[in-house]
């Protein structure tokens, strides 16, 4: 809880202790979280946060805390080759270089997690996991789940099947421990998931290696996970007198994000319904599109933002796709009786994207967004990965041969 909310977290970021919110989130504590709690009661007694000394808070939060990021260990994949044999067929030399550069920086994103925090998580933020993992980097030094699909693919494209084994491993027993994967490797984010693509991931990995029995070991923890979203992220909506059941993104946090607290505490003041605001902040993270204007009412700012009265066409489609991988799981272990089950589901998800969402009716393209002065990163001109690579499969997918060129 310290972590999460409470007076400890509003002064470290009231006085502006760290450039980044991120940072104190992110420390792990000396000692059990009571104690400190305790200690810091006494220390700032009566004294309200806008007039705690910032020199002794800071004073107070290292010898209380250690650095953040303190809790990992560098690793070396032991799957890891200089020249994998996939990326040694690549003709053009440029690419082939670029593509071997790639392969190296493995190196320093492999990460494994202190096992004393397996046994005391409660003096750290970060979640426990089993095996080595990579981390997307930066300020971000642990998994985030939909970041950790286009790593497997990397993975994959490198022929690290050890790592890339070891990762769903990890996001499997995420999964078993808390019904869900949240957006990240934090306490903190149990609050919001990500884009659903464990079953992508294991798609993955199977295609690659025919690793039947792990893959026949996974399905149960797909199942589990598809139903923490049908569970609490599926609504009906009527259209045209019919209704039908979609997904969207929807937080049950309505507080500030601890690793965005100040950002969004300075938002919303100027926000009527904050808790609200802070929910549609929270939903629009959990979509992994953070920020861009597709969730604000006026399509300009922030503060109209409406994430959790948005039914979004891309999750809709992680949804659908998700049905399709576990017909195709179950057909493959000779589960006649779900894999049916699945196809039927996914026929009729699939009707309800393509004819209710518009999917295919914007012309002549898939912008990400068309709005060219925004100050979101999810906006124009900005290209981000996933949305290429989906956008690049859809081509290589269809019918068409100009598609499939282009």
């Amino acid at each position: 809880y310290i972590y999460c909310n409470g007076t400890l977290l509003m002064a470290v970021n009231f006085h502006e202790l760290y450039n980044d919110s991120k940072t104190f989130v992110d420390m792990p504590m000396r000692y059990d979280p009571d104690y400190i709690l305790k200690q810091f009661n006494t220390e700032f007694h009566n004294v309200s946060i806008e007039n705690i000394n910032k020199t002794k808070l800071k004073v107070f939060v290292d010898e209380h805390f250690t650095p953040a990021g303190s809790e990992m260990m560098s690793c070396t994949p032991m799957d890891w080759h200089p020249q994998p044999a996939k990326l040694m067929t690549i003709a053009d030399p440029q690419l082939r270089e670029w593509a071997l550069k790639l392969n190296a920086i493995w190196l320093t994103l492999c990460r494994k997690i202190d096992p004393v925090v397996e046994h005391d998580n409660s003096r750290h933020s970060i979640i426990y996991l089993p095996n080595n993992f990579i981390m997307p980097g930066g300020r971000f030094r642990e998994f985030y789940y939909w970041d950790a699909y286009w790593i497997i693919k990397g993975l994959v494209a490198c022929e690290m099947y050890d790592t890339t084994k070891a990762m769903i491993e990890n996001l499997g027993s995420v999964v078993e421990r808390y019904g869900f994967i949240p957006n990240g490797g934090r306490v903190y984010y149990l609050q919001r998931s990500h884009p659903p693509l464990l079953a992508g991931m294991l798609y993955e990995y199977y295609e690659a290696t025919e690793d039947k029995d792990f893959m026949k070991s996974m399905l149960s923890i797909i199942e589990k996970e598809l139903q923490f979203w049908e569970n609490n992220r599926k609504v009906n909506v009527t259209i045209n007198g019919v209704m039908h059941t979609v997904f969207r993104y929807s937080s049950r946090s309505n507080m500030p994000r601890p690793e965005s607290y100040l950002v969004d505490i300075q938002k919303a003041q100027s926000v009527a319904d904050k808790t609200r605001f802070w929910q549609d902040v929270a939903s629009a993270a959990e979509s992994g599109w953070d920020f861009s204007t597709r969730w604000f009412g006026d399509k300009r700012t922030i503060y109209t933002i409406e994430t959790t009265n948005i039914l979004p066409v891309d999750l809709n489609a992680f949804i659908c796709w998700n049905y399709e991988l576990l017909e195709y799981f179950f057909e493959r272990i000779g589960n006649q009786v779900k894999s049916e089950f699945y196809r039927e589901t996914r026929a009729k998800f699939r009707d309800t994207v393509h004819k209710k969402l518009g999917v295919l009716e914007y012309p002549g393209g898939v912008p990400t967004s068309m709005v060219r002065d925004s100050e979101e990163q999810w906006d124009f001109p900005n290209g981000f990965s996933p949305l290429n690579h989906m956008i690049v499969e859809g081509l290589r997918k269809s019918q068409n041969a100009q598609m499939q060129d282009a």
